[in-house]
């Protein structure tokens, strides 16, 4: 009969957990960064005219697809597929 011998699971050293934690902190960090400057470039767009939105090409109605999604999907599609 053999023997089965079992070991614990190492447990994370403080230095990984550290550097996990600095990371998320980070990746945090910067999501509220972009959030915060595409509210803003929301804000500035909204403030310009209707003339001036459509010297650089786009409507009021665009404004936050084109801030949030890009200008490749600026127009939302509300037909069925």
């Amino acid at each position: 009969m053999s023997t089965v011998v079992t070991f614990p699971a190492a447990s994370p050293s403080p230095s990984s957990i550290r550097e996990t934690v600095v990371m998320k902190a980070l990746a945090l960090w910067n999501t509220i960064k972009v959030a915060s400057r595409r509210r803003n470039a929301v804000g500035h767009l909204q403030m310009l005219d209707a003339r001036t939105l459509a010297d650089i090409g786009m409507s009021r109605s665009e404004i936050k697809s084109i801030v949030y999604c890009g200008s490749a999907e600026r127009r939302v599609s509300y037909e069925n597929d």
